[in-house]
């Protein structure tokens, strides 16, 4: 019987029909749009969000390959405290574009005026990918 490893909670692992470079081998820099979704403690404010938007900005998925139509960079959800960001990063694998997409959130949140205990981060997921 064949069995299969399977990767721990919260790795984020590749797609069918992409492979990843042994260690070692060159990476080119790719751009990613990376969903970070997550909980808040408490609500956004508006000025709290203006905050955190011109922090992500420069990292906003319309600037990916082609225009995406009606996409946001922030979705709230206040009634239930839930928030999913889009981001654009660039990086050499999916790996790196989740983990930069995690700090990039946290950092917008912290200038935002939320401490780390007040947000909970959920797992990246890799939405779209321009390596062109």
């Amino acid at each position: 019987m064949n069995h299969r490893a399977m990767p721990p909670a919260g790795v984020i692992t590749p797609a069918a029909g992409f492979s990843t470079a042994p260690t070692g081998e060159t990476h080119s820099m790719g751009n990613y749009v990376i969903t970070v979704p997550g909980t808040l403690r408490h609500p956004l404010e508006e000025s709290q969000r203006r905050t955190l938007l011109a922090v992500v900005r420069p990292a906003d998925p319309d600037e990916v390959g082609t225009r995406v139509p009606d996409l946001d960079v922030l979705t709230l959800d206040e009634p239930e405290g839930t928030f999913v960001l889009r981001l654009e990063v660039e990086a050499p694998d999916h790996d790196t574009a989740g983990e930069e997409a995690l700090d990039l959130t946290r950092r917008a949140f912290a200038a935002a005026g939320y401490p780390d205990d007040a947000i909970g981060v959920g797992t990246p997921a890799v939405t779209g990918i321009d390596v062109g």
